[in-house]
C-alpha cells in the first residue's frame, strides 16, 4: 500500500486570546488496495475503510457506513455514514458526521472517492439485507445544495439496485428520503 502525506496547518487555541500555529500532517491509506471490514449480525450490517491517520496527534480515521433497523417506518432499515477518529492512548472515538468538519482531512481528489467508498458501502449493506424500505437523513438542519448532492448520489446507488428512491418532507431543516423496493 503507498501512502500520501499531506500537510497543513491549523490554530490551536491556547486561552485568553493566545493562538498558535500548529502544523497537522496527514498519512492517507487510500492510495493502493482499499480493503473494507464487513461486519454482518442477523439484524443490521457495517462496512469500514481505513481513510488514514495524523502522527501529530496520534488518532487514525475511518469511514463507518452503517444498516441498521428503524422504528418508523415499519420494516424499514436506516442508512448512515460517519468518519470516526480513533485515539489509540485513551481508547477514545469521536464521530465526525458533517462534510465540513472533514474538510482538513479529507482533501482533493480523496474526497470523490471517500465518496465513491460511502456508495459502495450502501450497495454492499443493500444487497445483503435487500430491506423493503430503506430510510437516510441528513445529520445536520439546513444544509446547502452542495452537500445535499452526496445524498442524491446515495439514491442512484438505490435506484441501481431496484428501489424507487424520493425525498420526505423536511423537518426543521433536517432532510429526509425514503427508498421502496420496487416489486418484482
Amino acid at each position: 500500500m503507498m501512502l500520501a502525506c499531506v500537510s497543513w496547518a491549523r490554530y490551536l487555541d491556547l486561552g485568553g486570546g493566545r493562538y498558535e500555529l500548529m502544523p497537522i500532517d496527514f498519512i492517507y491509506a487510500l492510495d493502493g488496495d482499499v480493503s473494507p471490514s464487513i461486519f454482518f449480525s442477523k439484524t443490521d450490517g457495517v462496512v469500514t475503510v481505513d481513510l488514514g491517520s495524523n502522527p501529530a496527534t496520534g488518532l487514525s480515521y475511518s469511514l463507518f457506513c452503517a444498516l441498521a433497523p428503524c422504528v418508523v417506518p415499519t420494516g424499514a432499515m436506516e442508512y448512515s455514514f460517519w468518519i470516526a477518529d480513533y485515539d489509540p492512548d485513551t481508547n477514545h472515538s469521536d464521530r465526525i458526521w458533517h462534510g465540513s468538519d472533514t474538510k482538513h482531512l479529507i482533501q482533493g481528489d480523496y474526497r470523490p472517492f471517500v465518496l465513491y467508498l460511502v456508495c459502495e458501502g450502501l450497495r454492499v449493506l443493500v444487497d445483503r439485507f435487500r430491506p423493503q424500505c430503506v430510510f437516510i437523513q441528513t445529520m445536520s438542519p439546513n444544509l446547502p445544495d452542495k452537500a445535499l448532492a452526496k445524498y442524491y448520489q446515495l439514491g442512484q446507488v438505490l435506484t441501481e439496485s431496484g428501489y424507487q428512491f424520493g425525498r420526505v418532507d423536511p423537518y426543521h431543516g433536517y432532510e429526509a428520503w425514503l427508498a421502496k423496493r420496487k416489486e418484482q
